[in-house]
């Protein structure tokens, strides 16, 4: 029987949806039934969860959506600490637990925002999919420093030779500390303004390096490594303070965005710009 003719009767419809969380190849899927449902080979468990009424309108903001769960579910306990470093999107399906072809309609597709503990419950603030590709025009502007994202697309750095896997020797907060990183990651190289990456298990956290101390080997990240303890394998990337000088010690000087050379005087009024 077809998902519509169920949806559109008057008494054989048994409606239900299917949260599908994602974050990196970690899933977490539950299920408004009353027992576990198998869809597309993948297995929902049956959970308390809810979500809000849709709504239709033209402004995107109006058709986001909160999704109330268990505090004890899985995709709760991502946000014990601080949310992960990386999107966690939503897949909303719905179907009729009464329908022998499981036939099932996609019904909401976005990503978690926000989350707020209420009770014994979390509340997920959820936006639509559409929100993601809104843009905010152009951004590139005449300027010294380079605007390129660090091994992005136009700046063009291959991450992989300058990554330095290290074993932490301590872990204080948001301050994690490895031998290897007593040595720089390259001549004119520095970690300040790179980042971290450590596989919690679940998916691949991700953290920016604040301020690296050479003597110690120490990284302060802007936020605190998930999961990680003595012990616990962490690479870490160096960054770029956006200069001719840093972009050289990358080998990449043909790809720099900036403009070092504009003038330091205002050739209008006399006055010295920088």
């Amino acid at each position: 029987m077809t998902f519509q003719a169920l949806e559109t009767s008057y008494d054989q419809g048994e409606p239900i949806l299917l949260f599908d969380f994602s974050v990196g190849i970690a899933h977490f899927r539950y299920t408004t039934a009353d027992r576990a449902i198998t869809y597309l080979s993948n297995a929902y468990a049956s959970a308390p969860i809810s979500r809000s009424p849709l709504k239709v309108g033209a402004e995107l903001k109006q058709q986001t959506i909160e999704v109330t769960a268990g505090r004890d579910l899985g995709v709760a306990q991502l946000y014990t600490a601080q949310p992960p470093a990386i999107p966690v999107g939503l897949t909303i399906t719905a179907m009729h637990q009464s329908d022998p072809d499981l036939q099932g309609v996609v019904d909401w597709i976005g990503r978690v925002m926000a989350a707020r503990w209420k009770s014994s419950a979390v509340v997920l603030l959820c936006e639509p999919v559409l929100t993601s590709v809104q843009t905010v025009g152009l951004r590139r502007r005449w300027q010294i420093q380079c605007p390129h994202v660090l091994y992005g697309v136009q700046c063009g750095v291959n991450p992989a030779p300058y990554a330095v896997s290290a074993t932490l020797s301590t872990v204080a907060g948001n301050v994690i500390t490895a031998a290897p990183w007593t040595v720089a990651p390259g001549a004119g190289l520095s970690f300040t303004g790179g980042f971290v990456t450590f596989d919690n298990g679940t998916y691949i956290e991700r953290r920016t390096i604040n301020q690296w101390t050479l003597a110690t080997g120490a990284l302060a990240l802007d936020d605190v490594l998930k999961g990680a303890i003595a012990g616990s394998t962490v690479i870490a990337y160096p960054g770029c303070d956006r200069s001719t000088t840093n972009c050289q010690a990358y080998s990449n000087l043909p790809n720099h965005g900036g403009d070092p050379y504009i003038p330091s005087i205002n050739p209008m009024t006399g006055a010295t710009i920088y």
